[in-house]
């Protein structure tokens, strides 16, 4: 991994229930995104069933360019406070996979407010695929939490 942030993939997701839009949902996910990037990915829609029947909608959108990846994980990282960044540091046991994935989630309803903060209910999901390297995986969750909280 070098000195910088970098990654190769990134999946946005969220839930859209019955009693929320679906472009609002959309656009939360997309407050997410750099500004360079927002109405660039193609969304999903998919129609889902909620556990008593009630109509869901899941809203996708998959970044496959490692470049505008890259831009979304340093667009977040800069918009995150240093408590934030810290708070995902310390909870990369969790959050990190053995292949690379770093999986966060964010407040939707500050998403949409334009705030990018955590929370575990309700959220905009991401899944960063992270270029893991050949580093046995303690020196690289040490890596991806020094780029994360350089400070």
């Amino acid at each position: 991994m070098k000195d910088q942030l970098e990654a190769l993939r990134a999946e946005l997701t969220a839930l859209a229930h019955a009693t929320e839009d679906p472009k609002k949902v959309k656009q939360a996910v997309e407050e997410v995104l750099p500004r360079h990037l927002r109405g660039v990915p193609n969304f999903n829609m998919e129609d889902l069933e909620g556990h008593y029947g009630n109509p869901i909608k899941l809203v996708k959108a998959v970044i496959e360019k490692r470049e505008w990846a890259t831009a979304c994980l340093r667009n977040l990282t800069e918009r995150f406070s240093t408590e934030t960044r810290r708070m995902i540091v310390s909870a990369l046991d969790t959050s990190l996979d053995a292949e690379g994935n770093l999986f966060l989630r964010l407040d939707k309803q500050a998403a949409f407010l334009g705030h990018l903060q955590l929370r575990q209910d309700d959220p905009i999901r991401l899944k960063i695929k992270l270029p893991r390297g050949s580093a046995d995986f303690a020196t690289f969750k040490e890596t991806v939490g020094r780029l994360l909280n350089p400070v």
